[in-house]
């Protein structure tokens, strides 16, 4: 287990992100009165998604191959940090739905 704990620990990482993000969207109203926005401000998560790969693959070239990785070195790498967020994902949606915006989905709805 210790070949994919880099892996791991972003992918974990990546899930605590999506969390914090849930509760600034909370916080800002996207989950209530500004609901109509959600679908535009929700892109944004792109922006941070997108820097945990980077940094992830960063910490697996400079901690696992030396400061040099080949294509398919980091595909793998993120195939792997991939299958960790998705095994997460769903404990990640019960936490929103139950904790932080139960709601969401009514208000959605409506």
């Amino acid at each position: 287990m210790n070949k994919y704990s880099i892996e791991i620990k972003w992918g974990i990482l990546f899930a605590i992100m999506m969390i914090v993000w849930m509760v600034l969207e909370k916080m800002a109203g996207l989950h209530g009165e500004h609901i109509d926005k959600h679908p535009i401000y929700t892109n944004l998560i792109a922006i941070p998604a997108i820097l945990i790969f980077v940094l992830a693959l960063r910490d697996k070239k400079k901690n696992s191959f030396g400061g040099s990785m080949t294509f398919q070195q980091g595909f793998v790498t993120g195939l792997f940090i991939t299958i960790v967020v998705a095994i997460l994902s769903p404990v990640v949606q019960l936490v929103f739905s139950n904790l932080i915006s139960p709601e969401y989905f009514e208000n959605a709805i409506n």
